[in-house]
């Protein structure tokens, strides 16, 4: 008996679903969409059918084959005639347009309900599906968003006012009739001013009280007469809200909407850097190698022949400092550094660079090994390294040039010492290495 209850009591649930419906007057009954039962038991039943099928697989219990594809079949067929369906509804309400039919779908549900409830907002509203649309995603109460538009408001118009159930459309209407955006008027209704008022104090309907009374303070402070500010070609270059309150401070150092808005900095600070003979582009470029570098800082820098990425090099280190070592061939307070570690001087530090050595551990076993810049710059080119040379000229051999081919044939500093302790000329060893086996080799050493 109970059983026969519960049954009962879903196939209630089941009609009530198919046939009560929303419109714009309220909720009804409609009969028509009776034949849509049987669809509905039959996608329910699936639903339930398949998620047991599922429960059962994973559980481990194996089902015929046959009956997952008899769900994928009826699943492919029903897809395919809501798809039918939707088409031909939706068609109805002149949406055809795929990409439209699933944004209309996400709104107003699928077919039959969502043509319908689109053509009943359409009528309501005497609009098109775009602009139906975008009322039903502001707010589902119809007849207050019909009120609204006979105000000749739009959605966006109506946006700003809606949650305030304070507001009446008339009310917003004169707002908007003024110019005024729903946040900034917003501001001025809740101290009391009527739109006409409230437009003559806001430099026409553009600031917020707050904006409004820090400009009026600026133009005082500057001597700058207000009635005289027009704040519309500021608004076209992209000043909005507080940015606004600052146009009095750059009318007043020179500037004109376009040069203003091109500088990242605050307007006196702007002026000094510009005053100095920076760019806009130039002057980010230099605070991106530091962001608390002055403009005094920066033009002494350029005037001693830095550009912003050398300065970037040095941006540590004082003037004076990278001056010198940038005048002895480094280009780097780190470079700068590593030399000064070595033990180098910046007079030494110029004579080696000058001389072609750019490494400072390079240059270090070189002077470690007691020769000069100029003397390891003569072995180096006739590419003998520090170690050897010094093995030639503790024998007397200072001249690189003559040593160089006797140098590549010997495998290494030992051998060549052996060498040159048997007494023998260069010529002789020469011969020598020329004639052995192969057991000395030859060497890049």
């Amino acid at each position: 008996m109970k059983s026969n209850y519960i049954i009962l009591i879903l196939l209630f649930v089941l009609v009530a679903k198919a046939i009560l419906v929303d419109t714009p007057s309220g909720k009804r009954l409609d009969f028509s969409r009776l034949p849509h039962i049987g669809s509905e038991l039959t996608r329910s039943f699936e639903s339930l059918t398949r998620s047991l099928f599922k429960l059962a697989n994973k559980c481990g219990l194996e089902t015929p084959p046959s009956i997952g594809q008899w769900f994928d079949d009826a699943h492919n067929k029903r897809e395919a005639t809501i798809r039918q369906r939707n088409a031909d509804g939706w068609s109805a309400v002149n949406v055809t347009d795929l990409a439209q039919i699933q944004a209309c779908i996400e709104i107003w549900g699928p077919h039959p309900e969502g043509p319908r409830k689109l053509g009943d907002w359409r009528s309501a509203l005497g609009c098109d599906v775009s602009e139906a649309n975008q009322w039903r995603e502001l707010s589902p109460d119809l007849h207050r968003l019909v009120e609204w538009k006979k105000e000749g408001m739009s959605p966006e118009d109506t946006a700003g006012w809606f949650t305030n159930r304070l507001v009446i459309p008339n009310e917003a209407k004169n707002w908007k009739s003024e110019g005024f955006s729903s946040e900034i008027a917003s501001t001025w209704r809740n101290l009391g001013y009527s739109p006409q008022e409230a437009r003559a104090q806001s430099y026409g309907a553009m600031l917020s009280v707050p904006d409004a009374r820090a400009l009026d303070e600026q133009c005082a402070r500057l001597g700058v007469n207000p009635q005289s500010l027009n704040l519309e070609p500021w608004i076209d270059a992209g000043f909005a809200g507080t940015h606004l309150v600052l146009v009095p401070q750059w009318v007043s150092l020179g500037f004109n909407p376009a040069e203003a808005m091109s500088w990242d900095l605050t307007p006196s600070a702007s002026a000094e850097w510009r005053g100095l003979g920076f760019t806009a582009p130039e002057s980010k470029q230099w605070l991106s190698a530091k962001p608390t570098l002055s403009a005094t800082t920066a033009f002494e820098w350029k005037s001693a022949g830095f550009d912003s990425t050398d300065f970037q090099n040095w941006s540590t280190s004082e003037l004076e400092f990278a001056v010198n070592w940038f005048a002895a061939g480094v280009h780097s307070e780190i470079e700068a550094s590593t030399w000064q570690e070595e033990g180098f001087s910046l007079s030494a530090v110029q004579d080696w660079k000058s001389n072609g050595f750019n490494s400072a551990a390079v240059s270090k076993t070189w002077k470690d090994n007691g020769f000069s810049a100029i003397e390891a710059a003569r072995w180096t080119h006739n590419e003998i390294t520090a170690e050897r040379a010094l093995v030639w000229t503790s024998h007397g051999y200072t001249e690189p040039r003559l040593v160089s081919n006797v140098n590549l044939m010997v495998k290494d500093s030992e051998t060549l010492e052996v060498l040159l302790h048997s007494e023998k000329t260069l010529s002789e060893i020469e011969a020598e290495l020329d004639s052995s086996p192969g057991d000395i080799g030859f060497t890049n050493k």
